[in-house]
């Protein structure tokens, strides 16, 4: 970050230098008096100076500045009458632009060395005749009530709709409840994203009632105090029997007895601190196994079982469905870490089973795709499923490949335990 920060300035600054050369090569003037011998409009040094502080200023600063010197150069001089062709007599101001640097400039250098147009100019020539000293404008939207902001009516709707939604699809964790309402925690599954949300919410709205909002507007209220404990699933809160148990009992440790100020809180225990080191160390070597995999020196690949998928499958199930027995659909993925693509398999409930020798098949053709060059050095990771993955067959299977010279070395890796053939 700070190699980047560095590099915009310098790229800003040799701008700032390149628009000095051009202004002291061309001359904006108008008027043939403001670059003369002695002008510090020639001074390179005193232009970039001058420029760096212009910048440095906030759009609001700025504008303050641009205002404060237009009221100078009006106040230092006095209105004058005069005629124009129809006889008929109007005030016509006489204004003597001045920027301290550089003395008395014309209309032309003004807006040069400031970066203004003639309509910004004028503008800001008619607000100062409004107003008796320089301030701030303010935007002529402040005060009202925008033309597309929901009504409270429609926003409760939104807010139910939500709330069903998790209560049909979510899994509520009673462990963890939001301080506020006291309201369990409700993580809806991972393949769930805030545009797949939102886009299932229009759709149901289209049917019901014309209400249309923008996806900014429904994750406002998907993070407001209203939804607050509703959540998507993340690697985070994905965690495993053993983190629920210790994290169960540390929690009635901690609110057995009240504590005192200054008392201190019992320490995790060994199982869960020993617990969480593995599950850092096998994340850290995960990541490094990703990285290999990018460079070309491995193959790594992760496969797992999907929950079930049902057919026909919709978020939002209608009443009938209920009652009747929805054909199953197995989902089998494998992903490849170095360029996150993933192969899925649907399988039939009434074909197999989920068993080891369905993965055994599966990976089989998987890795039977792959060029001999791939197939050199495998590292697998999976769950520590006992009737899928941590059992005999795969071993063997494994072991086979290796003896058959479809590949040289096979890594597997089962959450904190491995494999090497």
């Amino acid at each position: 970050m700070s190699r980047i920060r560095e590099q915009n300035n310098h790229n800003k600054k040799e701008e700032i230098v390149e628009w000095a050369k051009n202004f002291t090569k061309f001359k904006p003037c108008l008027c043939n008096r403001c670059f003369q011998n002695d002008s510090k409009l020639l001074d390179l040094e005193t232009l970039i100076l001058f420029k760096q502080n212009l910048n440095e200023l906030q759009p609001r600063e700025y504008e303050l500045y641009i205002l404060t010197l237009l009221q100078q150069s009006i106040q230092n001089n006095p209105a004058v009458d005069c005629l124009n062709p129809l006889n008929s007599k109007r005030t016509r101001k006489i204004v003597s632009y001045r920027i301290a640097p550089f003395g008395n400039i014309c209309r032309s250098v003004f807006k040069e060395l400031l970066g203004i147009g003639e309509k910004k100019l004028r503008n800001l020539y008619k607000y100062l005749d409004e107003q008796d000293v320089p301030i701030l404008r303010k935007h002529g939207n402040i005060g009202r009530t925008p033309q597309n902001k929901l009504s409270s009516e429609k926003t409760k709707k939104i807010e139910v709709w939500i709330n069903d939604f998790a209560q049909r699809i979510g899994c509520p964790l009673r462990r963890n409840i939001v301080k506020n309402d006291k309201k369990p925690m409700i993580f809806l599954p991972a393949c769930y994203t805030i545009t797949m949300l939102f886009e299932l919410c229009i759709n149901d709205f289209s049917k019901q009632s014309n209400i249309k909002f923008s996806r900014s507007t429904f994750y406002s209220i998907l993070t407001s105090d209203v939804c607050n404990h509703i959540r998507v699933s993340s690697p985070k809160t994905d965690t495993c029997e053993t983190c629920d148990l210790l994290r169960m009992e540390l929690n009635s440790i901690t609110h057995a007895l009240p504590y005192q100020e200054g008392q201190e809180i019992p320490l995790p225990s060994i199982s869960l601190s020993n617990h969480l080191f593995l599950a850092h160390s096998v994340r850290n070597e995960y990541k490094e196994d990703q990285i290999r995999a990018k460079d070309g020196t491995i193959s790594h690949f992760s496969f797992d079982y999907s929950q079930n998928l049902v057919l026909p499958h919709k978020s939002s199930q209608p009443g009938p469905f209920y009652f009747y027995s929805l054909r199953n659909c197995y989902l089998f993925g494998i992903t490849d870490e170095s360029c996150n693509h993933q192969m899925n398999y649907l399988i039939d409930e009434a074909s197999c089973n989920k068993g080891s020798n369905e993965v055994v098949s599966m990976l089989w053709h998987f890795v039977s795709k792959l060029s001999k060059k791939r197939k050199k050095h495998i590292i697998f990771n999976a769950d520590n499923c006992v009737g899928q993955n941590k059992n005999n067959t795969l071993m063997k299977f494994f072991a086979w490949l290796c003896l058959t010279g479809n590949s040289q070395i096979i890594d597997f890796t089962l959450k904190f335990r491995s494999a090497k053939l």
